[in-house]
């Protein structure tokens, strides 16, 4: 398989709590990931290459729960644009709208796209990669822990003495 080119490989995102974050997230991952998959025939489920493609689109969030709202957020989009049949309410007719004009894709061809997609992040869901950065981290600490003679079983231990603290007092 051929590398994926992107205009934009990395994009930051910066804004404060319920300012549309996660929307924008989940806006740029469907349109990266409906740009590696938009130009093959049928993405073939668990192949290699399809896994990779997968594999090769990163969010990063700093929170669990704003990772978890991202990964249910693509796939809730993706199952609701797959079972469609083309007609979808408002807020997911805009978010159709705004896939098309990202990407360039026509809307009937992102709803094709959708049903393959889907089931093609539920079979390979380790390579769906909406993490948080501790997360990142903690896997390429793993990567390179034969290389810093780490033992086979070491844990990462995050010292949380501070938000124990903090919490304790507002209780």
């Amino acid at each position: 398989g051929g590398e994926i080119a992107m205009a934009n490989p990395i994009l930051k995102l910066e804004a404060s709590a319920g300012s549309g974050k996660t929307y924008q997230l989940a806006l740029e991952y469907l349109a990266r990931l409906l740009g590696a998959f938009a130009g093959r025939a049928k993405p073939a489920a668990s192949g290699l290459e399809e896994r990779q493609r997968l594999g090769s689109i990163l969010a990063i969030t700093f929170t669990v729960k704003a990772a978890q709202e991202m990964k249910a957020r693509i796939v809730a989009k993706l199952k609701r644009f797959a079972l469609s049949g083309g007609a979808l309410d408002g807020e997911d007719r805009e978010f159709l709208r705004r896939l098309a004009g990202r990407t360039g894709l026509p809307a009937e061809r992102i709803v094709a796209l959708a049903a393959e997609l889907i089931e093609m992040i539920l079979a390979d869901y380790d390579d769906f990669n909406v993490m948080t950065i501790d997360s990142l981290m903690s896997a390429m600490v793993k990567v390179v822990a034969p290389d810093l003679e780490l033992p086979a079983d070491f844990e990462i231990a995050v010292d949380a003495r501070d938000e124990l603290e903090s919490r304790g007092r507002r209780l």
